[in-house]
């Protein structure tokens, strides 16, 4: 019924991004049963009709679609519909999308263990995406968004994300699939490599590592969804956008972050393509959906 105005606004290179006052966006902290595996949960509420944004390079997402329906363009070309309950593997590129609310969502977003436990599927074969939820969850997550549903109608408004997570959580956890422990050791050891710089040296990496380099590189691409040469790339470019995004940065500031680059051009397509706009375009005070994704307190997932 919408597709064609879904189509129209994809077409329309001037179509306004999100507005400071079109929506609202809270974030929560994970219960501690899933905390290492759940980074943030979201609930996000908008009475625009229709909303357009990116969103950049990202670990796995769950959004549930209380009221309104999306799409998104991955950097394939793909544009793919929403679910009720959506699941979006983990991004290698800024991903687009158009919305049309009004809009409800509750989402939360995974740790690279976090998206393994809940999916058992390899990010790299899950990256880019829209996975079948119904495939997935079976009948059962019919019955998750009409639990939502109703709590969303009768919990107060102090009371009603409280509510709505334990319902998340409650569905998620007999749900998870086991992680061999050499894996959690080799995703921890991941992490804090990509923690000791935004340009960490991936030899390093490797020889930091307790198994043989193709295995490390097959290990690395079931839970990150790339080769760690790519995820350094993906990491240095989110953070140099999100360094860049924000109000405090200074000039002096800006120019560390061009020197992380081979050279400015290199800055600007490394930073389009993996966080969705242009350095230039970036502003924290803009107010936008991207700006608020980009906020070091928001995306917790790829906070140095």
């Amino acid at each position: 019924m919408y597709q064609s105005q879904f189509h129209s606004i994809w077409q329309d290179e001037a179509a306004v991004l999100s507005a400071p006052d079109s929506y609202a966006l809270e974030f929560f902290e994970p219960p501690r049963a899933l905390s290492s595996l759940i980074t943030t949960f979201f609930f996000f509420r908008s009475d625009e009709p229709w909303l357009r944004d990116c969103q950049p390079a990202n670990t796995g997402y769950m959004m549930i679609f209380l009221s309104g329906e999306a799409q998104a363009r991955f950097s394939s070309g793909l544009a793919a519909p929403s679910q009720p309950v959506s699941l979006i593997g983990p991004t290698n590129a800024a991903m687009q999308y158009v919305v049309r609310g009004p809009l409800t969502v509750l989402g939360c977003a995974f740790t690279p263990l976090g998206w393994r436990a809940v999916t058992d599927m390899s990010a790299v074969e899950s990256c880019d995406q829209f996975i079948d939820t119904q495939q997935l969850f079976g009948p059962q997550v019919d019955d998750l968004h009409r639990d939502l549903s109703a709590a969303l109608d009768i919990a107060p408004d102090i009371e009603r994300c409280d509510r709505l997570i334990d319902i998340v959580c409650g569905f998620l956890l007999p749900r998870l699939s086991e992680i061999p422990a050499r894996h959690v050791e080799i995703v921890a050891a991941v992490l804090r490599w990509l923690d000791q710089s935004i340009t960490p040296d991936v030899e390093a990496l490797y020889a930091s590592l307790p198994v043989a380099r193709r295995q490390a590189q097959r290990i690395i691409g079931d839970y990150f969804g790339c080769a760690p040469k790519q995820l350094m790339r993906k990491y240095r470019a989110v953070r140099a956008a999100m360094l860049l995004n924000d109000p405090a940065c200074s000039d002096e500031q800006a120019v560390q972050v061009q020197e992380l680059f081979y050279d400015q051009p290199h800055m600007i397509r490394e930073i389009r393509h993996f966080a969705g706009r242009t350095p230039s375009r970036l502003s924290g005070g803009d107010g936008t959906l991207l700006s608020m994704w980009l906020d070091k307190e928001n995306i917790r997932e790829l906070r140095q």
